[in-house]
Order: C-alpha cells, then sequence, then structure tokens
C-alpha cells in the first residue's frame, strides 16, 4: 500500500506540477490550458479521495461505508473528466 501511495504522490507532484506550470504561464500548444485545469481539478479530486479511502476506508457514513462512497466519487471523476474531454476534443475538431 505504501508504495502505491508513493507512486501516485510522485505522479501528482510530476505531472500535476507540470500542468500546474504551463496552465498558470498559459503556454503549451499541444494541450489547450482549460484541459490543464480540468486534468488539476480531476488530479486533486483523485488524490483527496485515495487519501481518504487510505486513511478512513473502513469507517461508515449513516449506513454505507466510506470506501463505497469513495469508489462512486472516484469512478464518476474520472467517467466525468473523460467526457469532458471528448466533447472539448469534438468541438475543437468541428470547429476548425
Amino acid at each position: 500500500m505504501v508504495e502505491i501511495a508513493v507512486v501516485l504522490v510522485f505522479y501528482g507532484i510530476a505531472l500535476g506540477g507540470g500542468h500546474l506550470y504551463l496552465a498558470l504561464r498559459n503556454e503549451g500548444s499541444d494541450v489547450p490550458p482549460s484541459a490543464r485545469w480540468r486534468y488539476l481539478a480531476v488530479l486533486i479530486v483523485l488524490l483527496v479521495a485515495g487519501a481518504v479511502l487510505a486513511v478512513n476506508g473502513e469507517q461508515t457514513i449513516v449506513t454505507i461505508e466510506l470506501r463505497t462512497i469513495g469508489r462512486a466519487v472516484i469512478g464518476v471523476t474520472i467517467v466525468g473528466y473523460v467526457l469532458t474531454e471528448a466533447v472539448d476534443g469534438y468541438r475543437t475538431v468541428r470547429s476548425s
């Protein structure tokens, strides 16, 4: 479990930091700044949800385990991100 956490933290710092730097400078011709901000938002949600699950995954809220809620949040976040990027990519292709 510790190895996975270390990989996720490294991934968050390396790729998230690069996207944050380029988004703040409004640079990068391959990826538009709006996509960078979306990526950063998803990365933050996934890292926070993963940390909460790692620390408090066994606890319950009312009658539902926190792990179930966390997995649902992670799933909805990933599906929402993929759909948003797909729609944005489609609009970009259609407008050119």
